[in-house]
């Protein structure tokens, strides 16, 4: 297991001819410096960077990709303490060392330096990809400038991917996951900020993450594997999470928050389980559509600027153990067939109606507190409302 150095004082120049040079269970070693190149990985190395201060990012090597380019993972590895950057035509899409530690630390650029950074937002293609491999990445940055920062392949391969302490920026989605197996990508305590969509895609397991100004969403997810969100923040986002296409979520102990949109829009008969959550002060909290499925328990929705959960179109809802608290609307909306079974509930204080169903849908609402609102319940347009044993 040798140990192989990139670096301007160093034996080798460039990454790729470290690599070519290497062999399994090898380690290379880059040092700073601006390394503008693309290379394949088909060997299973450790891959670390040395910045010559690790709290200074300024410091740390940073890989620059053509916007033509990828860097390609085939091979299981592990690669820590790098900067990747997607090389930009746009002059205004340029970053500086010094505005790496705001942009990672504090996680917040001038409206007007971000308008130039996100002037390039067009481009679909893939910055680096993992195919069909294992690779582990700790305390790597993702810059995309327009392109996917990073996409993962799972359709071949069991081994699972993972993202510890990373940071995904400027890019059309930050991480891009597709596949069809049982393995997931683990993602743990990353940030995604300023990107068009965070993750997109299935087959990942998100835990104590942050889901920042993104301008479409936090998380798109899709496909019928199940995908899991634990612990994390998603907040001032366009919509907080979109569900698309059959797709599979379930979320536990986190926060949705401040969302433009919505905390939550499904789609396209998506799928989502919610568990102690909270999803406050949106523009909508939840929006179903096209048959898609909400079951939440101990959950709350509360002070949304419109209603705390707002159905149409045959969707569906099971509510238990919820709170639906001084939503600016209504507190749960039905129309078009939707239903509902809402049981140990309390809607409480919405400005309009409590509990609002019409055209032809149909609910049950056992057990609960609807008391304090506008109105507390509402049935329009041959839909029907089933009350036992509420307040």
């Amino acid at each position: 297991m040798a140990i192989l150095e990139v670096g301007e004082n160093h034996k080798f120049k460039k990454i790729s001819k470290a690599i070519s040079e290497s062999s399994d269970q090898d380690t290379i070693q880059i040092y700073w410096g601006k390394y503008t190149e693309s290379f394949d990985c088909n060997k299973k190395l450790n891959i670390v960077g040395v910045p010559e201060d690790p709290k200074d990012f300024s410091t740390y090597p940073i890989i620059f990709t053509k916007e033509n380019e990828v860097i390609n993972f085939t091979a299981e590895s592990r690669i820590s303490n790098i900067i990747f950057i997607t090389q930009s035509k746009d002059l205004n899409c340029k970053i500086n060392e010094n505005e790496l530690n705001t942009l990672f630390i504090k996680k917040k650029i001038e409206k007007e330096r971000l308008k130039n950074l996100l002037s390039n937002m067009k481009n679909q293609e893939t910055s680096i990809i993992v195919d069909s491999c294992g690779c582990e990445f700790l305390n790597c940055y993702f810059i995309g400038f327009g392109k996917t920062a990073v996409t993962v392949n799972l359709n071949s391969y069991n081994q699972q991917s993972q993202f510890s302490y990373c940071g995904f920026f400027f890019g059309s989605v930050g991480l891009s996951v597709w596949g069809k197996t049982k393995t997931k990508v683990c993602v743990q305590k990353c940030n995604f900020s300023y990107n068009m969509i965070g993750i997109k895609g299935s087959c990942f397991y998100v835990n104590k993450s942050k889901f920042f100004e993104n301008y479409i969403s936090g998380i798109t997810f899709s496909g019928k594997t199940e995908n899991t969100i634990e612990n994390s923040k998603i907040h001032k986002n366009a919509t907080g999470i979109i569900g698309e296409e059959k797709g599979c979520l379930s979320i536990s102990n986190t926060k949705i928050n401040n969302n433009t949109f919505a905390g939550i829009n499904l789609n396209e008969k998506s799928k989502l389980f919610l568990n102690k959550c909270d999803i406050s002060k949106n523009a909508n909290g939840i929006i179903l559509s096209q048959k898609t499925n909400l079951m939440a328990v101990e959950s709350d929705f509360c002070k949304n600027n419109g209603d705390g959960i707002f159905c149409i179109n045959n969707a569906k809802i099971t509510l238990k153990t919820c709170l639906l608290l001084e939503n600016k609307d209504k507190g749960i909306e039905l129309q078009n067939k939707s239903k509902a079974f809402v049981l140990q509930t309390r809607i409480v204080s919405n400005r309009d109606v409590g509990f609002f169903a019409s055209h032809s849908a149909c609910a049950k609402l056992y057990e609960s507190d609807c008391i304090d609102n506008f109105v507390e319940v509402k049935v329009l347009n041959k839909a029907t409302v089933d009350l036992k044993k509420n307040t």
